[in-house]
């Protein structure tokens, strides 16, 4: 994919176009086209005007900028997971948060009843066995 624009305000900057976007490189040898590997550039091209203001010819210049663009959307990657991973902590520490008192008053009560339990089965007499 590319998007082509140009710009045609006249005098000086007649004729100013810039490239941008994925372009396959391809080479040509005779009628064989060589495929080589996509790429992302940036394209500037400019005119080159004699003293009358009459264009002669054009310069322009490439920037292979796939690294770059490569790099930012790891980049961004990186990022979605450090967040992602920020919110599972959160949400993990809410949670023991509230399990604590939950874990702490059940030991407690798990506690209570195993004394009580002692003292009714020796009120009834029987000896830590269930009546069954």
């Amino acid at each position: 994919m590319c998007s082509l624009i140009r710009e045609s305000r006249g005098g000086q900057n007649a004729g100013l176009l810039a490239l941008m976007g994925t372009f396959l490189t391809v080479s040509k040898m005779g009628t064989l086209l060589v495929y080589c590997r996509p790429m992302r550039t940036s394209t500037t091209a400019a005119p080159i005007q004699d003293d009358t203001g009459r264009i002669t010819g054009a310069v322009s210049a490439w920037q292979d900028i796939t690294d770059i663009k490569n790099a930012a959307r790891q980049l961004a990657h990186a990022q979605r997971m450090e967040s992602v991973a920020f919110l599972a902590s959160g949400v993990a520490h809410r949670f023991n948060n509230l399990l604590t008192p939950i874990i702490g008053y059940a030991n407690l009560l798990r506690g209570e009843l195993l004394r009580r339990r002692k003292k009714f089965q020796a009120a009834l007499g029987c000896g830590g066995e269930h009546p069954g």
